[in-house]
C-alpha cells in the first residue's frame, strides 16, 4: 500500500512490476528544456516578515523549513506553489532554478550510459539538475504532523527526461530516502531508512515509452502545443502517457484530455489558460483506483498556474488547490490543515449475536486460510458488546495462528483490542498486542519474542576406531566439539541469527479523535461494524445508470500506527449481462437473489473492496497486502449460490480449445 504526489495530489499505488494492458499506444514524453523556461522574477533574497495568529505569535522561519535563501551559496527560487484546502494553507513546494552539473554526479553512472547508448541518445557532457522541497503541516485527527521532502532530480539536457533522482523524506522522525536510476530494462532504486541502507529494487519498466515523472507538469501543454500534434488537438482526443513515480515506486497512466481555454484569477491577477482534465489511473491495481484533477496552464508562458482535484462526494471550493505564487514570502500563509474524524451515522447492527461466521481466506486464487468470527455481549467491565476471532493461514512457507478480541460501547464503537498469536517464516514469533482506545487518544501496547528455529545438522557417521565395542554401526555418535565458522561470511552469520532472537517491547500513546475505528490484519470483524453503516444508493430507474453514495470515514491501523480518513463510495453491484438463452437457465433463487452493493476505498491506508447486504452484512473483502490481493468470502447461502453458478456455467460452455495463431 503505497502513496503518491502527482503534480500535488495524493494517488494510490500498489505493485510496482505488474505489466501495463492498454489498447492504444502510449506517448512518449515531449522534450523539456528547463534551462528555458520562463522564470518567476523575485529577488532571490527575500526578507522574511513575521506571522502572527490568533493562537500565537511566530517568526516565518520559525512556521516554515522550506525557501530559506539565506548562507553562502544561496539556491535562487524558480517556482514557487501552495496547496490549500478549506481556505487553509498547508503545503507548500520551492522549486530551485537548475543547476549544470558533472555527469559524474548521477548514481549509478555506468547503468545510466548503458541505457541511453541502447536507446541510441547522445550522452551529454554535463546534466541539469532540479532541487525541490516540499513541507506540509497537518493536525491528523489529533496528532501534528509536519513532513518535510527534499528531491533532487537529474535531467539529460538533450530531451528533458529524468534519468536519476534522489528523494528524501521526513515526518520527524528517521528519514527515509530512495536513490534511483534508470537501467536497460528499467529502474534501480537504493532504499535507505536513517541513512542505512535497506532495500534493492530492480523495477523493469512495463513499456517501451514508460519514463520516470518529470519535475514540472508543463510537459502536458508543451506536447499539446507542439505542432506535430496540432491534429490531435483539433480532434480533442486523450492522451495518454506512462510515468514511473519516485515515490511510490510504482506506475501510473496519466489520461490528459484538453477542455479548451478558461480565464482563472490567481492571487490578485487574472490569466488566460489551456484547461485539461487529468486522469492518472494505477496500472497495477486491479480495482482500477485512480484520481482525477484540472490543470490550468498560462497561455503566454505554459507555467502550470492551477490544479484542482476532484471528489465526487466534495462541494465546489472544497476539493485541495495548488496555485502558483509569487515569491518564498506567500509561503508564510502555510497553518496547520485540521483533519478531525467525520460523523458515521448508527445503524442497527445486522449480525445475530453467538453465532459463527466463517471466512475462507483466498490469495491469488488460491486458499490459505480460514477465519472464524463471533460477536456476542462483554462483560459489563469491559463494554457492552465483543467480538472473538480466530484466523488461521499458511501460505508461502509461512503460517499465522492468532485469536482476538475488540470490545465495543453500546453503538459498537472500539473500547479495547488484543489480539495473541504466533507466526512463523523464517523465524518462528509469539506476539501479543492490547490497544485501548477512548477519551481522544489511543494506547498500544506490543511485545514480540523470537525463538530460534530448530535446524537439524547433519553429521558425520562414526570412523571405525572410534565405535565402542558392540556399537552397531548405523547408531549415532555425539561430536563433543564445537564448531567454529572459517569464513568471514560464515561468522557474520552466526553473529546476525544470535541477535534476531530475543524479545522486544513497544509501547505508543497519542492522541485521536474520538469517533475513529480500528482496523488491523485480518480483521474483518472491525470493519464489519463500519461496513454496515454505510449509505445505500436509491436504486436505478430502468434504463438509467445507477448512483453512488459516499460515506466518509477515520481509521486507525493499529500494526502500521498510521490514521486517516477514507472516502468510501457504495453503489449497486453491477449486473451481468444476460443472453436470452442464460436468462432461461436461471433457477427461480437466482431470479430473486436481493440486491448487494459493492463499497471501495482508494486511500493507501486501506485500499478495499467490499460485497454488502442490503442490511449491511460484508459477504466479501478484498483488500491489498504487497502486490497482491487477499479476499475474505463469507461461508453464506448467496456466496454459495454464486459460486455454483459459476461452476454450473463453465460446465455450459464446456472445454474451450485455445490454439496457436498460426494453427
Amino acid at each position: 500500500m503505497l502513496c503518491a504526489t502527482i503534480g500535488g495530489a495524493v494517488f494510490y499505488s500498489q505493485s510496482r512490476t505488474a505489466p501495463l494492458i492498454r489498447a492504444e499506444p502510449v506517448l512518449a514524453a515531449p522534450p523539456i528544456a528547463p534551462q528555458e523556461t520562463p522564470v518567476v522574477a523575485h529577488s532571490p533574497a527575500v526578507e522574511k516578515p513575521s506571522v502572527t495568529t490568533p493562537a500565537n505569535s511566530q517568526k516565518f522561519e520559525d512556521i516554515v523549513f522550506i525557501g530559506h535563501t539565506d548562507g553562502p551559496n544561496p539556491h535562487r527560487v524558480h517556482t514557487v506553489l501552495t496547496t490549500r484546502k478549506d481556505n487553509t494553507v498547508f503545503q507548500g513546494l520551492i522549486r530551485y532554478q537548475p543547476e549544470a552539473v558533472p555527469l559524474t554526479d548521477v548514481s549509478g553512472l555506468p547503468d545510466v550510459l548503458d541505457a541511453l547508448a541502447r536507446q541510441n541518445k547522445q550522452i551529454p557532457q554535463q546534466i541539469v539538475r532540479v532541487d525541490q522541497e516540499t513541507e506540509a503541516l497537518v493536525d491528523n485527527l489529533g496528532e501534528p504532523l509536519r513532513s518535510i521532502t527534499s528531491y533532487h532530480a537529474y535531467l539529460n539536457p538533450i530531451d528533458g527526461r529524468v534519468i536519476a533522482y534522489d528523494l528524501a523524506m521526513t515526518t520527524g522522525g528517521q528519514p527515509q530516502r530512495f536513490a534511483g536510476h534508470i537501467t536497460r530494462a528499467g529502474i534501480t532504486v537504493e532504499v535507505y531508512y536513517g541513512g542505512n541502507p535497506v532495500d534493492h529494487h530492480e523495477i523493469p519498466f512495463p513499456m517501451r515509452d514508460t519514463f520516470i515523472l518529470p519535475v514540472e507538469m508543463e510537459f502536458i501543454n508543451q506536447w499539446y502545443q507542439d505542432p506535430a500534434h496540432k491534429d490531435v488537438l483539433a480532434k480533442a482526443e486523450p492522451v495518454k502517457f506512462s510515468m514511473f513515480i519516485p515515490e511510490v515506486m510504482g506506475f501510473v497512466l496519466l489520461v490528459v484530455k484538453p477542455l479548451g481555454s478558461e480565464v482563472i484569477p490567481v492571487q490578485d491577477a487574472t490569466y488566460n489558460c489551456a484547461r485539461y482534465d487529468v486522469l492518472a489511473v494505477s496500472t497495477q491495481s486491479t480495482e482500477g483506483l485512480q484520481a482525477r484533477q484540472n490543470m490550468w496552464f498560462d497561455k503566454r508562458n505554459g507555467l502550470l498556474m492551477k490544479r484542482e482535484d476532484y471528489e465526487a462526494s466534495l462541494k465546489p471550493g472544497e476539493a485541495p488547490v495548488m496555485q502558483r505564487m509569487k515569491g518564498v514570502e506567500d509561503l508564510a500563509q502555510l497553518r496547520e490543515l485540521i483533519v478531525r474524524a467525520p460523523k458515521v451515522p448508527d445503524k442497527p447492527f445486522p449480525y445475530a449475536l453467538d453465532q459463527d461466521l466463517l471466512y475462507t481466506v483466498h490469495a491469488r486464487d488460491a486458499e490459505i486460510g480460514r477465519l472464524r468470527i463471533k460477536f456476542s455481549s462483554a462483560p459489563p467491565e469491559k463494554g457492552a458488546f465483543m467480538s472473538r476471532a480466530h484466523v488461521t493461514i499458511s501460505g508461502n512457507n509461512a503460517t499465522r495462528n492468532e485469536t482476538a478480541l475488540t470490545y465495543y460501547d453500546a453503538n459498537w464503537r472500539p473500547l479495547r483490542y488484543e489480539v495473541e498469536g504466533t507466526e512463523s517464516a523464517d523465524v518462528k514469533a509469539n506476539y501479543t498486542i492490547t490497544t485501548v482506545v477512548g477519551h481522544e487518544r489511543i494506547d498500544i501496547d506490543s511485545q514480540r519474542e523470537i525463538v530460534a528455529p530448530v535446524v537439524p545438522q547433519s553429521t558425520p557417521g562414526p570412523a571405525p576406531e572410534q565405535m565402542k565395542k558392540g556399537q552397531a554401526a548405523d547408531e549415532k555418535w555425539q561430536d563433543p566439539l564445537v564448531r567454529v565458522p572459517v569464513s568471514d561470511k560464515d561468522a557474520e552469520a552466526v553473529d546476525t541469527n544470535a541477535n534476531i532472537y530475543g524479545s522486544t517491547t513497544q509501547k505508543i500513546s497519542r492522541a485521536l479523535d474520538d469517533g475513529v475505528f480500528l482496523y488491523d490484519f485480518n480483521r474483518i470483524e472491525q470493519l464489519a461494524t463500519l461496513a454496515h453503516r454505510f449509505p445505500h444508493p436509491p436504486a436505478p430507474a430502468a434504463n438509467e445508470r445507477a448512483q453512488s453514495a459516499y460515506q466518509k470515514a477515520a481509521i486507525f491501523s493499529v500494526r502500521q500506527n498510521r490514521a486517516g480518513v477514507l472516502l468510501f463510495e457504495v453503489k449497486p453491484e453491477p449486473k451481468p449481462a444476460l443472453t436470452e438463452r442464460q436468462k432461461h437457465r436461471l433457477t427461480a433463487a437466482e431470479r430473486n437473489e436481493p440486491a448487494l452493493f459493492v463499497a471501495s476505498a482508494a486511500g493507501a491506508l486501506l485500499p478495499c473492496k467490499m460485497l454488502l447486504t442490503a442490511d449491511g452484512r460484508l459477504l466479501e473483502l478484498s483488500t491489498k497486502h504487497g502486490t497482491g490481493d487477499v479476499t475474505y468470502t463469507l461461508d453464506d447461502p448467496i456466496m454459495r449460490g454464486r459460486a455454483e453458478r459459476v461452476r454450473k456455467q463453465q460446465l455450459q460452455e464446456g472445454p474451450q480449445l485455445i490454439r496457436p495463431p498460426w494453427w
